[in-house]
């Protein structure tokens, strides 16, 4: 569902997860040249 969420929304909430974790997914992410904004949870 979060694919098409972001297919059809152009954005969508893949993960809430401490700092340092989100980091590391974002650098993984990168690798496959996908776009990752990491945030702070409101």
């Amino acid at each position: 569902m979060k694919m098409l969420e972001a297919h059809f929304r152009g954005v969508t909430l893949l993960l809430v997860t401490h700092k340092e974790r989100a980091e590391l997914y974002a650098e993984q992410f990168a690798t496959f040249k996908l776009k990752v904004t990491i945030e702070p949870a409101d």
